[in-house]
């Protein structure tokens, strides 16, 4: 089995959410009721799994930044999510925003830039290494080759986040295909599995493909 990069597998998890109906007002609704449920205690809960994770493995901290790093990433993917959950009820656009005391535009790019950037972590790019290593794909010898997949992968999200300059419907778009792009990495990264892939992620592929819809029609 092959990991694929930004492509929609035939039959992977993008692939069943997007040949699904679209939802309607209600199933919108009762979609963000759920994400506000998830997103109560997510970081809470994910910092309390991973180190329960790192005791039952009994590694010792050599510092304190492996968790404030982790508690950082788990902050982020709520202040996305509950941005994206906002924009389903208005999308503020130039003119509205050289009134507001914050730019959300931004800020959604800069939240968009720091999962991005993830990609380029040293222990992100050794766990997407582990999963090509468990397929049996990985040796001394090629992993040059998947290094530089990830890099490609980086650098085509990274160019379409940076062209977005503008708080217009032309470049929330980019933002969106960018978060829906890094969405089916990860998705393909863990084989497609619905029970290995981070709940939050599919929550925001969920969310952006209603704006996208909505920006489209």
């Amino acid at each position: 089995m092959s990991i694929t990069t930004d492509k929609i597998p035939e039959y992977g998890i993008a692939s069943r959410i997007e040949k699904g109906a679209f939802p309607d007002q209600s199933q919108i609704a009762f979609l963000v009721i759920e994400i506000e449920g998830f997103l109560d205690g997510f970081v809470e809960d994910n910092l309390n799994t991973f180190l329960s994770k790192r005791n039952e493995d009994k590694m010792m901290y050599k510092d304190t930044s492996d968790f404030f790093r982790k508690r950082e990433r788990y902050n982020q993917s709520k202040f996305l999510l509950q941005y994206l959950v906002h924009f389903l009820k208005s999308l503020p656009m130039e003119d509205r925003i050289s009134k507001m005391p914050v730019d959300p535009f931004g800020q959604l790019k800069e939240f968009v830039s720091f999962h991005v950037e993830l990609l380029k972590e040293d222990d992100v790019v050794e766990a997407v290494l582990r999963e090509y290593k468990m397929l049996q794909l990985l040796s001394d010898k090629n992993i040059w080759y998947y290094k530089g997949k990830m890099k490609s992968t980086y650098s085509s999200i990274r160019e379409l986040v940076n062209s977005a300059q503008h708080a217009e419907v032309e470049d929330y778009l980019k933002l969106f295909k960018a978060l829906k792009k890094l969405c089916i990495y990860w998705f393909s990264i863990r084989r497609e599995d619905e029970s290995r892939v981070r709940k939050s992620d599919l929550y925001v592929y969920s969310v952006v493909r209603v704006l996208i819809h909505k920006l489209q029609t």
